[in-house]
Order: C-alpha cells, then structure tokens, then sequence
C-alpha cells in the first residue's frame, strides 16, 4: 500500500484494497473462502439479479454495469451489496460525485464500518473536498485502528496538505 498510493498508482491500490476488503470483511471472507458466489442470503430475484451483475462485471462495460447496479437498488434501495459495488465502481471509473453520492447511504445505514468511511473520504479527496475527507479518514482510523488503507490515504493526504509530521505520525 506504501508503494502503490491511491493518487499516484490508482489500478494497483484498487487491487490491494479489493483484497484487503475481502479478506477484513467476515462475511465477504467467508464467501471468498468458501468460493460461494450464490448470494444465498438475498431472495432468488434479487440473488439472480446479483449472478447476473456479477457476470456482466467480468464481461461488460463499466456503464452497463452501473445501469444494472442502478435498477436493483431502484427495486432494492436496501440490498448493501449492490450500493457498495456500485459506490466502489464509480470510484474506480472517476464518478467521485456518484460515488459520495452511494457512500454517503451507506455510512448513514451502517456509521461504524470504517471501510465506508474510508472510501468516502477517498471520495471526498478527489472532490477536492479536503477537510471533510480528512475527517471521513480520521473516522475511519478511529473505527478500527489498524485499517492501513486509511492510514495510507489520511497520511497521504496530510502531506500533501504540507503537513507532513502529521502525516508521518498517522503511519506511526
């Protein structure tokens, strides 16, 4: 993660912090480990829905995609997965406005999560929104303490703010 920072290699950070995602997450580590892909907790409309997006996502363009993820939650405003794949997507593709937009829902549902604090404030920092991403970054740390991605991004972002002694003590 050092190596491979958001702003200046952001493909290979989106990997890492795919990876890191999984495996940090029981539920999406657990499905991982299982190599269940059958979205089993959702009803059978909604689960074969998620099959097909999943398959798009491999087949696809992103706008597609986007599209398919956009119809589930105007159906399903409440099914996470879909929102956090589409809010990761847009960050992924540029859409850092729709990607906050998708965000915010989610921390609102679920303020304790730090990975959606995280991504929000990754969000925000490409909306040239600094503070608040700062703060969203903060949370995240604050939420859970050994989140690196979000030590990275908040010393990152601290440093190129000029403040770099507050950037180094958030990786201490």
């Amino acid at each position: 993660v050092r190596k491979f920072t958001p702003e200046k290699n952001p493909d290979e950070f989106q990997r890492i912090r795919a990876a890191y995602e999984v495996l940090s997450d029981p539920v999406q580590r657990e499905r991982y480990d299982a190599a269940e892909k059958g979205f089993g907790e959702y009803d059978e409309t909604v689960a074969t829905r998620l099959r097909a997006i999943e398959e798009a996502t491999r087949t696809s363009d992103d706008a597609m995609v986007h599209d398919m993820l956009r119809a589930l939650l105007r159906d399903h405003p409440n099914v996470t997965v879909a929102r956090e794949n589409l809010a990761l997507s847009l960050l992924r593709t540029g859409d850092a406005a729709g990607a906050y937009a998708e965000l915010e829902h989610l921390v609102e549902a679920a303020p304790e999560n730090a990975r959606y604090a995280f991504h929000r404030g990754i969000a925000l920092a490409r909306l040239d929104r600094k503070g608040d991403a700062e703060r969203s970054l903060e949370r995240a740390i604050l939420l859970d303490p050994a989140f690196v991605p979000a030590r990275v991004a908040l010393s990152d972002l601290l440093i190129d703010e000029r403040k770099v002694d507050e950037g180094i003590r958030v990786l201490d």
